[in-house]
């Protein structure tokens, strides 16, 4: 009977995926036909009474190695502990192809196994489909099955899934009146001015107001005379927060999408964001741009954890929050230098105002701090050196005020070691490529996760050429991989959890160094080899090509991605000051499942990279 169990027995079971899910009257009766068995060396056979009626084992405590003969008679290993099953014997009645007997080869730690008749779960399939679908995803194997996490939203919010495909566009001769009617026909509040292929203007129903009605202008002259020439636009492979952050800094409310050729495929409005947004945080972002001091900005800025806290709640949108955080600083950093260049003035060459790591990344979490640098032109003299140095000074501090913690590595513009020509740059990375050491290679891969916050979009598209065909060289490739090999997934042999103390929570993980840091230093290495641009790391897997990388493994790289890092601003919401570490203990059952499954999944990709790259050489 259940009652007869021991209370932590009933606990364990209660509080393990898919159990957990269950109403309590269906879990009871489960719980009272099970048996449960102290499987040692000496007690194996005790397992063999369960054969001609089948049951599932679940591992409550104890480690042990199981082999199965597959089809073709080949043998398969696996290595168990708690809250991992097996099948011994089978069942006429269970309708799950993936129950496959498994035997007990090998005793390393005695424990607890509770013993499930298979009839119970017969029972269940036809009302509770999880179960079912649960025991599927557990016995097939991760490298043929799709893993179950939440979505990978981010990756589907492009602009090219988002933007307005059936666009207005008419020539530049085409009268007002003319093209004012062909938006009312189309029901549309815009039109692109193209000539050919080539995008010349943009003209919305607010030019008809302000620059038609208003001041009496003749509508049978050419749209041309209205419209605003040379509209921004964004690529179709940028994401809707690039668009809020366009839209919140240049007040505009229109955004022709192109493609890579530059041609017009779409267009995305205000209206559009509007319906995206799952909160209010576009609005934050957008008085961080509108700011008219550092006062005003840092008590805007300071609202944005606050308001993460207290009103996000379901997966998607904590998903999407570390690109909120990321956009944010993005706009917080545009306004210090706006700021800075209005009392001191422009500046005296081209610059590029460079983020690395997670600011990057566009996974920014509550824990950030700043990765910053700036880019010049060409090497300053004693007058540009000072207002750059003060620039720097005053947007990383600025930042700081603002709550983006100071780097304590120093990596930040403010540094004058991060304040570099593009000649510089081309020779540091190429004494870090052609000669790379331990401590080298730790130092620049703090760099190759680069993004353009503002400055010249030229001088940064020539750094990223001199950096694209440095980086491609197959011994700093190798490199790289042996490097990223260093850090492990904190799983041991018996994918048990390899636990660490913080403070009064005793099973704590770090997820940022020992799981996502791990993902983006491979994914970083599979684009540095295909020449990828992009900084971020779900964007990078997008477009490996499956020449190099299955679908299914960049699709479970994803969601995993997207996962861990739910995980962890889920934790640091409760947390006071936020960090990357998670305490097992406060998830729930079926988030302890998929993480011990993603942190293994990371731990074959990590060894599959390191064997494409370099050979396996670990040394």
């Amino acid at each position: 009977m259940a009652h007869a169990l021991p209370q932590q027995v009933s606990d364990f079971f209660y509080n393990t995926a898919p159990w957990q899910n269950l109403p309590a009257d269906k879990r009871t009766p489960i719980l009272a036909k099970s048996t449960l068995v102290y499987l040692s060396r000496s007690s194996q056979n005790e397992l063999k009474k369960f054969r001609a009626s089948g049951c599932l084992v679940l591992v409550q405590s104890g480690e042990f190695a199981l082999t199965r003969k597959d089809n073709d008679n080949s043998s398969h290993k696996r290595l168990i502990s708690d809250g991992d099953y097996f099948v011994i014997g089978s069942s006429n009645e269970i309708e799950q192809e993936a129950f496959v007997e498994e035997t007990v080869a090998t005793v390393h730690t005695a424990g607890l196994v509770l013993c499930i008749p298979l009839t119970r779960i017969t029972a269940l399939q036809q009302s509770y489909s999880f179960v079912t679908d649960f025991f599927n995803d557990y016995f097939s194997h991760q490298s043929t099955t799709l893993l179950n996490y939440p979505h990978a939203d981010w990756q589907q919010a492009t602009l090219n899934s988002l933007c307005q495909k059936q666009v207005v566009s008419v020539a530049p001769t085409l009268s007002i009146m003319d093209c004012a009617n062909t938006m009312s026909s189309h029901n549309v509040s815009s039109a692109v001015i193209c000539e050919g292929e080539n995008i010349m203007g943009i003209v919305t129903d607010k030019d008809f107001r302000n620059k038609v009605v208003s001041e009496n202008v003749d509508t049978h002259l050419p749209v041309s005379q209205v419209m605003t020439a040379s509209p921004f636009v964004l690529n179709q492979n940028q994401d809707w927060m690039d668009a809020v952050c366009l839209m919140s800094e240049k007040q505009i409310s229109h955004i022709p999408i192109v493609n890579d050729a530059h041609q017009l495929i779409g267009i995305i409005t205000k209206t559009d964001i509007f319906q995206q947004q799952r909160h209010n945080l576009h609005y934050l972002i957008k008085q961080l741009a509108r700011a008219a001091n550092l006062y005003q900005l840092t008590q805007i800025a300071w609202q944005i954890p606050e308001y993460i806290k207290n009103n996000i709640q379901n997966e998607r949108q904590l998903s999407s929050t570390c690109q909120w955080l990321a956009i944010a600083t993005d706009v917080m950093t545009k306004t210090l230098i706006r700021f800075y260049q209005e009392k001191t003035g422009a500046s005296p060459m081209k610059f590029c105002w460079l983020v690395y790591g997670s600011q990057a990344r566009k996974d920014q979490l509550l824990a950030s701090d700043q990765d910053n640098g700036l880019l010049l032109e060409r090497l300053p003299n004693k007058e540009e050196n000072q207002y750059f140095s003060q620039m720097a000074d005053y947007v990383c501090k600025g930042l700081g005020k603002c709550g983006i913690k100071l780097c304590p590595g120093n990596i930040m513009a403010s540094n004058e070691k991060l304040r570099f020509s593009l000649a510089l740059a081309a020779s540091e990375l190429n004494k870090h490529v052609n000669f790379p050491t331990p401590e080298g290679l730790l130092y620049i891969n703090i760099f190759l996760d680069v993004r353009l916050v503002t400055g010249d979009q030229t001088l940064f598209k020539k750094f990223q050429e001199q950096q694209a065909k440095l980086v491609k060289q197959p011994i700093f490739l190798a490199a790289l991989a042996r490097e990223a090999n260093k850090n492990k997934v904190p799983l041991n042999l018996f994918r048990r959890f390899n636990y660490q103390a913080r403070g009064q929570a005793k099973h704590c993980l770090n997820l940022k160094e020992n799981a996502v840091s791990i993902i983006n230093d491979i994914v970083r290495i599979y684009a540095l080899a295909e020449g990828i641009k992009g900084a971020s790391t779900l964007e990078r897997l997008e477009h490996i090509p499956k020449s190099r990388l299955a679908s299914k493994d960049k699709q479970n790289l994803s969601s995993i991605w997207v996962f861990l890092n739910t995980l962890r601003i889920k934790s640091q919401l409760h947390q006071s000051p936020p960090d990357n570490w998670v305490d097992v203990d406060k998830l729930v059952a079926l988030e302890k499942y998929q993480l011990r499954k993603a942190l293994k999944y990371i731990e074959d990709f990590q060894e599959s990279a390191l064997l494409k790259f370099s050979g396996g050489m670990s040394g």
